[in-house]
């Protein structure tokens, strides 16, 4: 087990309504899901934050990690960020080809 993998055990382990599931993948590989043992509370959220939320399931929904992955890696954001140390900036959600 890596050192990234012992930080995300532990972090799972502090959450009493989230369990970690082994799920195979149509690669054969195998990962781990992290599964919530109750539902959301929707009332947290506003109309419009709901509707987001519908549209990125649409959107996005259907498409594996690594999918998500080729995706997310095609934005000019991520081009610009991959080789430097330094975080995406927020002002770049807004030039997201994807959505």
């Amino acid at each position: 087990m890596n050192v990234v993998n012992e930080r995300w055990d532990k972090l799972y382990s502090s959450m009493e309504d989230i369990e970690p599931e082994i799920v195979s993948f149509p690669s054969g590989h195998s990962g781990e899901q992290l599964v919530s043992k109750i539902g959301p509370d929707l009332s947290e959220f506003s109309k419009e934050e709901l509707s987001i939320l519908e549209e990125i399931t649409y959107k996005f929904g259907g498409m594996n990690a690594n999918q998500l992955s080729e995706l997310s890696h095609r934005e000019e954001a991520w081009q610009h960020f991959v080789d430097s140390a330094t975080p995406i900036d927020y002002s770049e959600a807004f030039s997201l080809k994807a959505l």
